[in-house]
């Protein structure tokens, strides 16, 4: 648990050290009267295990394991001069906590890291009048969190940096602007090759390959059909130091952005 002590964050002036934003709204500077208490849940962890014990022979073996999702716990309060001001306090709660789509999340103290989840509750409140206590759960699908700032440069066969332990997915590649009357091009992402033939000309045109919508352009012209390769390149992901190499000569910077994540 993470308990609450002062009412000013070290990065953020006027916030909880905890204070939590939502989809780009801390909820503590949105909602009049409201402020974060603690969390819990940011640093959990827990694994699921399939095992099964040997006759005579001490502990288990593990046939696998995988994360399970991470649960956080906010606890708040409302302190209202009116109960006008604390029912609009609890409508805005509820309309910044549920929504269709999941939520982007993130603390004070870590601007640079977010989560993704969706409500699973708002718990019943200790009330007095226009004051309470309360609280309410998150469930994040996924156990990480991730980086908010993901992108690097790296030069023609440059080896990517990736703080991880762990193969991540790419969100994107972004080739600089050359010029070439090749109409054949190969990319090398680590293990993985792109071939592409028959390709229009290459002329001062940035090339992009955007992983999350399977989809690849040449300037604004999409070219993903001219893609030689029999898997679903979306499931292509990077390592650390792997090299991003092009059958092209450039000098010039290959922006990478990774979805890149901690525990």
């Amino acid at each position: 648990m993470y308990n609450f002590t002062d009412t000013v964050s070290k990065g953020t002036i006027g916030l909880p050290k905890e204070a939590i934003n939502i989809d780009g709204f801390f909820l503590d500077k949105e909602i009049n009267s409201f402020q974060t208490l603690s969390v819990y849940g940011r640093e959990s962890l827990s694994v699921d295990m399939d095992s099964y014990s040997i006759a005579q022979r001490h502990g288990i073996k593990v046939r696998n394991k995988r994360l399970k999702e991470r649960r956080l716990t906010v606890k708040f309060h409302i302190n209202a001069k009116d109960t006008t001001e604390y029912y609009d306090a609890i409508k805005k709660l509820k309309r910044h906590l549920y929504k269709e789509e999941p939520l982007i999340i993130f603390f004070s103290d870590e601007p640079d890291l977010y989560y993704e989840g969706n409500l699973a509750a708002i718990n019943d409140f200790d009330t007095n009048y226009v004051k309470a206590t309360g609280s309410f759960e998150i469930i994040c699908p996924q156990p990480y969190k991730y980086h908010a700032n993901s992108k690097q440069s790296v030069a023609q066969n440059g080896k990517i940096n990736l703080d991880s332990n762990f193969p991540l997915r790419i969100r994107n590649i972004e080739f600089p602007a050359f010029t070439s009357t090749s109409t054949t091009l190969k990319i090398g992402i680590g293990d993985y090759t792109m071939n592409f033939t028959g390709l229009p000309t290459l002329t001062a045109k940035v090339l992009k390959i955007d992983f999350e919508k399977l989809s690849i352009y040449l300037g604004n012209q999409e070219i993903t059909s001219y893609l030689n390769i029999m898997s679903d390149f979306g499931n292509i992901r990077i390592k650390d130091g792997d090299k991003i190499t092009m059958s092209l000569v450039t000098t010039k910077q290959i922006i990478v952005d990774v979805e890149v994540y901690d525990l």
